[in-house]
């Protein structure tokens, strides 16, 4: 293989990861936007979340295509051919997120809700934690770094258990507030949006095992 293939070559791997972590910085902001547009009743960021999650979709499609073509053309193998698997891997996770975050803007864009302060707090914890939990992957991701991507299941673990007490003192609400349980529901939702936002931090701190080790992460309980 001639020096300008083996260049070109490179060149594509760099953008499909570059692709890739654009895609993740878009969808780590929706995140944060969307449960602000949520919390401040902010009409106009969330419609402005809702649109941004296009640029999600287009680039899970160049994505997909970049890496149709590395696989058709180049015949990628061991690392290189991981390389590619996690890219898609990680687009998959990442245009899910973008959906999360999108459905929260809807709540934003079309309810009014009541919302008591207890609860904001609560949400604001969680909003941030599933985005960090989303960026430390995203960066573990882009750095090759399977020791770090490990400490994300343990910062997941404490996002479920948020989630949980969040939605068992909202159930037990709604058995005394009956007049806000259109709300109440709407908050459960928000709730697991932002658990299922960790889940895919997860799952790309999962593929970047791979990406590096060649590995299935497997956890042991």
């Amino acid at each position: 293989m001639n020096e300008h293939i083996v260049s070109s070559y490179d060149d594509e791997l760099n953008k499909l990861q570059t692709l890739v972590m654009t895609m993740g910085t878009t969808a780590t902001e929706m995140v944060d936007d969307a449960v602000d547009a949520l919390l401040n009743a902010n009409k106009q960021a969330a419609q402005t979340i809702i649109e941004t999650d296009r640029s999600i979709n287009t680039g899970l499609a160049r994505i997909t295509e970049l890496s149709q073509n590395i696989l058709a053309l180049r015949s990628p193998m061991a690392n290189d051919l991981r390389k590619v698997l996690s890219a898609i891997q990680v687009g998959l996770n990442i245009e899910r997120v973008g959906d999360l975050a999108k459905n929260m803007a809807k709540l934003a864009l079309s309810h009014e809700l009541f919302i008591e302060e207890k609860y904001a707090v609560e949400l604001r914890k969680m909003g941030k934690m599933a985005s960090s939990n989303l960026f430390a992957s995203l960066k573990t991701y882009n750095q090759e770094n399977p020791e770090e991507a490990l400490a994300i299941h343990a910062s997941d673990a404490q996002l479920d258990d948020l989630h949980k007490k969040f939605s068992k003192s909202v159930m037990l609400n709604i058995t005394k507030d009956m007049d806000n349980i259109d709300s109440s529901v709407h908050l459960l939702f928000v709730s697991r949006h932002l658990e299922r936002v960790g889940d895919h931090a997860k799952n790309i701190a999962e593929a970047t095992i791979y990406k590096v080790n060649g590995e299935i992460y497997e956890p042991s309980d």
